[in-house]
C-alpha cells in the first residue's frame, strides 16, 4: 500500500479563517480491489470493519451470522472472510467446518469481541 494524503477544509468561528487539515489515507495499488466477507452479529463491529476495509480500497459484502456466511459463500467468491466466532443462528467454528467442506481456498480468520474467556477457550480448542 502507498499512502498520500487528501485535504478537508473546515471553517472556524471567530474570524472567518478556514483551516485546512491535512489527514492521512490510503491509496491502494490493487489492480482489481479484494472481495472480502465481514460475518458478524454486532452492529458496532460490522460498521467498524466495514470502514476499515473501504479505506483501504476492499469490496466488502457484510453479513451477519453464520447461515448466512455458508449461502453466500456457496454464491460468490471472496478473497477473504472475517468469521466472527459467537453469533446467533450459527456461530463461527460451525459455520467454518461447513464452508471448509466445499471451499479449500479462501482464507478464513476467526475473530471476536466477547470478553468471556471461557467461551474464547471452548472455541481455541475446538
Amino acid at each position: 500500500l502507498s499512502s498520500g494524503t487528501s485535504g478537508t477544509a473546515s471553517s472556524l468561528s471567530g474570524g472567518g479563517q478556514k483551516l485546512r487539515v491535512r489527514r492521512p489515507t490510503f491509496v491502494p495499488g490493487w489492480a482489481v480491489p479484494p472481495c472480502i466477507l465481514p460475518v458478524d452479529d454486532n452492529a458496532m463491529s460490522r460498521r467498524l470493519n466495514s470502514k476499515f476495509l473501504q479505506v483501504l480500497g476492499c469490496a466488502i459484502d457484510v453479513v451477519v451470522d453464520g447461515v448466512r456466511a455458508v449461502n453466500k459463500m456457496n454464491l460468490e467468491k471472496y478473497n477473504l472472510v472475517l468469521m466472527d466466532i459467537v453469533m446467533p443462528k450459527m456461530d463461527g467454528i460451525s459455520a467454518t467446518l461447513l464452508i471448509c467442506q466445499f471451499n479449500h481456498i479462501t482464507p478464513i480468520i476467526s475473530m471476536t469481541n466477547n470478553l468471556c474467556l471461557a467461551k474464547i477457550m471452548t472455541y481455541y480448542q475446538n
